[in-house]
């Protein structure tokens, strides 16, 4: 109960501050989530917040919560292990875990569709671009509810790859909003 207490006051806290014109309903269902947790309806209350959040998602852009090098391919939300450093061998897989948020759904009957498309750079590390592919993944994720919990995993394979220093930009463009953000990860090839 007091995880909610603090998670509403924060909410209404940073909504207020960042997000003046929307916050109003985010704030007022946050209100209302610590409400019903007083009144001991905790489901009522998780689904105030919920709401809450959904709201927030709607305006915010396609954001990247995680993203890193993990050790093996992830196999759910929220599980991996971090690999320890980002150095490898060439033609060594570079298993990138990355979590998502902001994004649309397209509704297809009872369903909730997230649609993403991934390009991506390799670059040196004064950021000239060495080498690019579009559209070399494509993922996606259906489900009965807009479900908020969306990880993908890229893994990156480079046979030819000299010894050296440089980075990895992956741009990922949600299909359902043309909207295109990026994350860059360093590597090192020994």
């Amino acid at each position: 109960m007091r995880n909610i207490l603090l998670l509403s006051a924060v909410l209404a806290m940073l909504l207020q501050a960042s997000v003046p014109t929307v916050a109003g309903p985010m704030v007022e269902e946050a209100t209302k989530a610590e409400g019903l947790v007083l009144e001991n309806k905790a489901i009522d209350a998780i689904i105030a917040m919920d709401s809450a959040v959904g709201k927030l998602w709607n305006v915010i852009p396609l954001t990247f919560v995680d993203f890193h090098f993990v050790t093996k391919r992830p196999t759910g939300y929220g599980d991996y292990e971090p690999r320890p450093n980002n150095v490898f061998k060439p033609g060594e897989d570079m298993i990138v875990y990355v979590e998502l948020a902001g994004y649309d759904y397209k509704q297809e009957g009872k369903r909730f569709k997230a649609e993403f498309s991934v390009d991506m750079e390799v670059r040196s590390p004064e950021g000239k671009v060495l080498g690019s592919r579009k559209n070399f993944l494509q993922l996606s994720r259906s489900s009965r509810v807009p479900n908020r919990e969306f990880f993908a995993v890229v893994i990156y394979t480079f046979d030819q790859i000299t010894k050296g220093k440089y980075a990895i930009r992956t741009f990922v463009t949600d299909k359902n909003a043309n909207d295109k953000q990026w994350f860059q990860l360093d590597f090192e090839v020994e």
